[in-house]
């Protein structure tokens, strides 16, 4: 008999997780796998093993009489089965799975200070020693607008927000509505040169390598209070999005590789709304384009498909106006040139 069932373990969300918290999965006429595994974890903590929530769930979509769940249950595990590393929970809705030292399982949500103990490992389990920790597996969708910026974003936000003198930020993310540029504060980024930004204790590590002579500036990314992600169809709705910002957080607005799908009358009126938008209230935009896709960002002389792209940051304060090409950067943002002198 093969089993899904850990002991003292916990599956952290996937590298590519878009959830910035636990989300429930949405209920429909048919319900999807994911909402019924939800469900039933959701509302029976540590009651249930691996094995017995997976294979409910089996059993149920498929109207297996309860007399013959026995009999069904052993063949159903006459074969491997895909264990929680596979579900939809960890890998598309925010969702940690601890396994306690019995195998059973309950749900935490990526923003939780109970999810952050475990995925840390340093939550003790039955044994006296620390759980042990797994990633739920990648989506693998291929879809380049879900990849984890971190190298560049962290950065390149921090700066913006020493421009504004901003002590808190908003996100605002274009063209990415759920993806992880929401929660790129929740990253611990290591750079070849040595430095290092955010948490070390983060579930969510990246490695990023850094060319040339300059050394990234000694700033913390401040603290993000909100998170807004907007439709490629939704521009429109940028000075909204903006206007609800809390007073005391500065919105950043953010683009990733985002614009090369816009004709460049669109990029142009996006620019119009980010001016738009900064009617009221300073804020800046933090970009990551292929050369010369980003409106008003300077090239720094290179040529267009040349095999990088531009970080940029561009400060909006009531008429005011400063854009500046900060870096250049290679493969999505996993190599980093860092340009900016802090002035």
């Amino acid at each position: 008999m093969h089993s899904t069932n850990l002991r003292d373990a916990f599956i952290a969300v996937a590298p590519d997780c878009p959830a910035t918290e636990g989300t429930a999965p949405r209920q429909t006429a048919r319900p999807s796998t994911a909402w019924r595994l939800f469900s039933l974890i959701h509302e029976r903590p540590y009651q249930l093993t691996s094995d017995d929530a997976l294979f409910t769930v089996y059993a149920d979509k498929n109207d297996i009489p309860r007399r013959e769940r026995a009999a069904a249950r052993k063949a159903f595990f006459a074969r491997p089965q895909a264990c929680l590393r596979a579900s939809e929970l960890g890998k598309r809705y925010g969702w940690g799975i601890h396994h306690d030292g019995e195998a059973r399982v309950a749900l935490h949500g990526v923003e939780t200070a109970e999810y952050q103990e475990l995925a840390r490992g340093t939550r003790l389990g039955s044994d006296g020693r620390p759980v042990t920790v797994k990633r739920a597996f990648r989506s693998g969708r291929g879809n380049t607008g879900e990849t984890m910026h971190a190298g560049v974003l962290v950065p390149a936000i921090a700066e913006a927000a020493r421009r504004l003198r901003a002590r808190a930020v908003a996100i605002i993310d274009v063209g990415h509505p759920a993806g992880p540029n929401l929660r790129i504060d929740q990253v611990f980024v290591r750079y070849t040169s040595g430095q290092s930004l955010g948490d070390p204790s983060s579930a969510i590590q990246e490695s990023c390598t850094l060319r040339g002579e300059g050394l990234l500036p000694d700033l913390a990314l401040p603290d993000v209070v909100a998170r807004v992600g907007i439709e490629r169809d939704r521009l429109a709705s940028l000075p909204d999005a903006v206007a609800r910002i809390p007073s005391g957080a500065a919105p950043v607005v953010t683009t990733t590789w985002a614009l090369s799908s816009f004709p460049v009358e669109a990029r142009q009126r996006f620019l119009r709304l980010l001016r738009e938008a900064a009617a009221d209230r300073a804020l800046a935009w933090v970009s990551a384009e292929g050369v010369g896709v980003a409106p008003a960002i300077p090239t720094l002389g290179d040529r267009p498909a040349s095999g990088h792209s531009i970080v940029g940051v561009a400060t909006f304060d009531r008429g005011a106006e400063r854009a500046e090409a900060i870096g250049r950067c290679w493969s999505r943002g996993r190599r980093l040139e860092w340009l900016a002198d802090g002035s």
